[in-house]
């Protein structure tokens, strides 16, 4: 009996854990308010003296930190953490704070290659002949890839051969949460050293042709995640069904720790 109340006692205690640790993350999330605050933050990527990781926290996100503590400390290791998806608005919202700007990495990472047009670019993710599309198209709007890889590889082979293309910004598209432990191995390759390390998730994909996005209207509604469900419901169910309930039940847990 006295065994039984100290497991139990035990287990509240790593939820408490668990969710202090998840809302610190969550509260290190990088608000964006408008254009120019997007704007400022794509000139201040590019222009940090030292290795930079960018990734993108969503609900999905959240799900994988909640459950695992090496996913929890590398998204709290990246160094600008970015608010993607309708299941963040919601629990910022909840906590009576701006949610601001949408910054899914789909819609925000080529506006980054843009302003960056003619840096030295290495793309490591996916598989061919997507990997190989994507380069191309990324090729004929003019941007410089230099390195390309697939997203296969054991996390510790990427570093070395990226540190020897000496790239300015290198483009992870292996899928959560693979990247965001990739990233960090990566950045212990680089000091002093002017590149960005950008978590991309599906971005290889959408730019292949392999992914397509969801109608616009969908998008601005914060249902892109229900159009992808709807294309491949067997592989996203899991993912975005039982996901989101799972999200929504931690979120409110969340919030009585806050409000």
């Amino acid at each position: 009996m006295v065994a039984d109340a100290n497991d139990a006692l035990g287990e509240t205690k790593a939820l408490g854990r668990m969710i202090e640790n998840v809302i610190r993350v969550l509260n290190r999330v990088k608000i964006i308010d408008d254009q120019v605050g997007k704007t400022a933050l794509i000139d201040q990527l590019l222009s940090s003296p030292q290795p930079t990781i960018l990734a993108f926290v969503n609900a999905h996100g959240v799900n994988m930190m909640w459950s695992d503590e090496k996913i929890l400390q590398a998204f709290d290791q990246a160094d600008v953490l970015l608010r993607d998806g309708k299941g963040l608005e919601l629990f910022y919202t909840g906590a009576n704070r701006l949610a601001g700007l949408n910054m899914n990495g789909t819609d925000f990472i080529p506006e980054i290659l843009e302003s960056a047009r003619g840096a030295r670019v290495a793309v490591c993710g996916t598989a061919e002949p997507w990997l190989s599309k994507a380069v191309k198209v990324l090729g004929d709007q003019g941007h410089n890839i230099i390195f390309t890889v697939d997203g296969f590889l054991d996390p510790e082979e990427y570093g070395a051969q990226l540190k020897s293309v000496d790239p300015t910004i290198i483009l992870l598209a292996m899928g959560m949460p693979k990247q965001e432990i990739v990233a960090q191995m990566i950045k212990s390759h680089f000091t002093d050293t002017t590149v960005l390390i950008v978590c991309g998730g599906a971005i290889i994909d959408f730019i292949a042709g392999r992914q397509a996005r969801a109608p616009q209207y969908l998008r601005d509604a914060g249902l892109e995640w229900a159009f992808r469900l709807f294309l491949e419901p067997r592989r996203l169910f899991r993912r975005y069904v039982i996901g989101n309930i799972l999200y929504l039940y931690r979120v409110r847990k969340m919030l009585k720790e806050i409000i």
